[in-house]
């Protein structure tokens, strides 16, 4: 999987029946299903049930158990509630009819409010730094075989870390990861239910690696 046409299939799920859904994996580095695909899924999923004018404005994700590559996950969306301007659903997904995943998502009407947003860090254009291909050209022949595996695995986005951590120096680091990301070859005026999609992807890209560096 290369290119972001291929994510887009990969996230889009059949349709079983009402509110239920399926869909397949890709392998990303990991021997277990990636996280990222689950939450976009389960996010396509939710879309499906809600009306075509509300958009999710929120999601929290509990990973329960780690999804097996070779078994397809089954999506299955609780409608809570359908309000005047909001939508709340529930995704549960489960392989061999046991939960791995559970979703608690809102969408809400296109509607004018506040707005909040932290100002762009100064850091190092995307230009001048490696990205992750770089590195696992670069640094192949020293870096783990668990590292190597991950970041050379193939995937329809490139990231470009700002601030480059050595994984053998017993080192506590600042709380905090830079990174750009780039998806691969974006097919043109996506709507905006893919774009929310996308990123649920890359969402779970850095988390840990973030989380671990106080912790030498």
């Amino acid at each position: 999987m290369k290119t972001t046409q291929e994510l887009i299939d990969l996230i889009t799920l059949k349709k079983l029946e009402d509110n239920l859904f399926e869909g397949k994996s890709s392998f990303m580095g990991s021997p277990n299903v990636f996280g990222g695909q689950v939450v976009s899924q389960a996010l396509h999923a939710a879309y499906q049930t809600v009306p075509s004018d509300r958009f999710c404005h929120s999601l929290h994700s509990y990973f329960i158990l780690p999804g097996d590559l070779e078994q397809p996950i089954q999506y299955d969306v609780a409608n809570l509630r359908d309000g005047g301007s909001f939508s709340t659903r529930v995704v549960t997904a489960k392989q061999n009819n046991v939960p791995i995943f559970v979703m608690a998502s809102s969408f809400q009407l296109k509607q004018e409010g506040y707005e909040h947003q932290e100002k762009m860090p100064i850091v190092t254009p995307p230009e001048e730094l490696m990205s992750w291909n770089d590195v696992a050209e670069q640094f192949g022949s020293v870096l783990p075989k668990s590292i190597m595996r991950f970041v050379s695995a193939e995937r329809p986005l490139d990231f470009k870390p700002v601030e480059f951590v050595n994984p053998f120096e017993k080192k506590d680091y600042e709380n905090f990861s830079n990174v750009w990301l780039t998806f691969n070859e974006v097919p043109d005026n996506l709507p905006l239910p893919i774009i929310h999609q996308l990123i649920a992807y890359s969402s779970d890209y850095n988390l840990l690696s973030t989380a671990i560096k106080p912790h030498a």
